[in-house]
């Protein structure tokens, strides 16, 4: 699923997906039937951008999905 975040606004895909009863995998506190071995959830950002501070120039950072991730099932 990719989200794309209007607001900023602190757990808004969390909420979001709960409210429509998709909690994230491992997220107990917006409803997830039971924890991540790691503790976490499986919330991952692949890809963010922003103007560079300085340059002013567009910069795209990517980073590919956990491998402990591929192929999980909840």
């Amino acid at each position: 699923m990719e989200v794309e975040l209007l607001t900023g606004r602190h757990h808004q895909i969390r909420c979001q997906l709960a409210h429509i009863g998709c909690p994230i995998k491992g997220d107990l506190k917006y409803g997830a039937p039971r924890s991540n071995p790691d503790g976490g959830i499986c919330l991952h950002a692949w890809q963010i951008s922003f103007v560079h501070p300085v340059r002013k120039e567009p910069l795209i950072v990517t980073a590919p999905v956990p491998e402990t991730w591929k192929g999980v099932k909840d």
